[in-house]
């Protein structure tokens, strides 16, 4: 049996907790960490509960490096985020919309902004642990809370080479001009979750059904990934050509499925687009839904696979098949013979 981790409890203040925040010695998002999500009701609520004097879960944190100028050892959150971030969302005033269910701060009276500063947050110190460990609690304390994605687990898991060049394709480009994902869907990762799929397809070098090849690369490619800079430059050619073509912001390549199919086959044969790519684009495009209602035809039965069962392997292989015949195949003169 390991040896028991036996946490410190304190309970300081949301004033010592903010000036803690500000001053760069408690910090919200480490790195394993999933990005902030809550949406602005969902703040509210929260604040509710706090403005009222209701308690609310504890936070965990743990040591993290020596802030040498303040002589202080700057502490991670391991499990609070979205709790501590609102409440400094709500001092600092950070909200885009006006506040319906509690009043600003701002116009909080005197005494009810100090009884919201000096209102008490259960913290658990657990000291200074290895990222493993730091890991697997952050993990364990979300089975049991409401459910994170899988990329978000992935993330908190993992940090080596695979996952880092899935974050490093998004730091080059701007995923979000493709108009394909939404506002909540990066929220939760759901553009980091693309690329991850996107990489194991061209590693494994063809489709699956769901995810089920990409926790199996993340853990196969965490210490090292050989083919890191091949895969990364063959993705990042794939997002720029996409770019580049001037497709119409409701074709429908900009469809995930369809989005993922055009994405996967440009990284493929990056080195043989044909020069009328987007002439080929717009023809398969107008074929598809020109057959919408024709089970019976190839186009139709892409046009299914857009709204059907577009995560399992069949429906991925018949779409990138039928995308391979009518954009790297055939030429423009036997296409409109």
């Amino acid at each position: 049996m390991s040896k028991q981790i036996r946490p410190s409890v304190t309970n300081p203040t949301i004033a010592t907790v903010y000036n803690e925040i500000s001053n760069g010695l408690l910090v919200l998002a480490p790195e394993f960490q999933r990005r902030f999500v809550w949406t602005q009701p969902h703040q509210e609520e929260f604040l509710d509960t706090v403005l009222r004097g209701f308690p609310f879960p504890e936070i965990y944190v743990s040591a993290g490096e020596i802030d040498l100028e303040a002589m202080k050892t700057v502490r991670n959150v391991i499990d609070g985020q979205q709790r501590l971030t609102t409440i400094r969302n709500y001092i600092e005033d950070r909200f885009e919309k006006p506040l319906n269910l509690v009043s600003s701060y701002s116009e909080l009276s005197d005494d009810q902004k100090k009884s919201f500063l000096s209102y008490e947050v259960v913290i658990r110190d657990l000291g200074k642990i290895d990222d493993d460990t730091i890991r697997e609690i952050f993990r364990r304390i979300n089975l049991t809370k409401f459910k994170l994605d899988t990329v978000e687990i992935h993330n908190a898991i993992y940090d080596g080479s695979f996952i880092q060049v899935a974050k490093s394709i998004l730091d080059e480009t701007d995923i979000s001009v493709f108009g394909v994902f939404k506002e909540s869907e990066f929220s939760r990762m759901g553009d980091l979750h693309f690329v991850l799929l996107v990489l194991s397809t061209l590693e494994i070098g063809g489709y699956f059904s769901q995810d089920k090849e990409v926790e199996p690369m993340i853990e196969k490619f965490n210490e090292e990934y050989p083919n890191a800079i091949e895969q990364k430059n063959r993705l990042l050619g794939a997002l720029s050509t996409a770019s580049g073509l001037g497709l119409a912001p409701d074709s429908m390549w900009f469809r995930k499925s369809n989005f993922y199919t055009m994405i996967s086959e440009f990284a493929f044969h990056l080195d043989a687009l044909p020069h009328d790519i987007f002439d080929r684009l717009q023809y398969l495009e107008e074929s598809v839904m020109a057959n919408k209602q024709n089970t019976s035809s190839e186009f139709g039965r892409y046009y299914s696979y857009m709204y059907q069962g577009t995560n399992n392997r069949s429906a991925r292989v018949v779409r990138s098949e039928l995308f391979r015949k009518y954009c790297f195949q055939l030429n423009a003169e036997s296409r409109s013979s």
